[in-house]
């Protein structure tokens, strides 16, 4: 097999998987599976909808909570993923 360099490329074509989007499904292998990285996201975004629907926790700490670290990148999930801010969510969801 030809030289590939090092790192992630190289793991990916010896173990038949793609790099990158190759399937052109943001989230997804070419086979359809769902990526380990993608999935944890879904996870993520899950716990944080519960905790937005279910406490009055500051955005802070929901976001510290479920392993997304600031409030920047939970608005920024948040928006790519269900098209409206955490706190929107919230206001919108909430069993309070």
């Amino acid at each position: 097999m030809p030289a590939l360099g090092s790192g992630r490329p190289r793991r990916c074509v010896l173990l038949g998987g793609a790099h990158g989007r190759a399937s052109g499904v943001p989230g997804r292998d070419r086979r359809g599976a769902v990526r380990a990285g993608a999935f944890g996201q879904r996870v993520r975004i899950g716990a944080a909808r519960r905790l937005l629907e279910t406490t009055d926790q500051p955005l802070s700490r929901v976001a510290a909570t479920v392993g997304l670290g600031s409030p920047d990148t939970l608005y920024r999930i948040f928006h790519r993923h269900l098209g409206i801010p955490p706190g929107e969510y919230r206001a919108r969801f909430a069993h309070n």
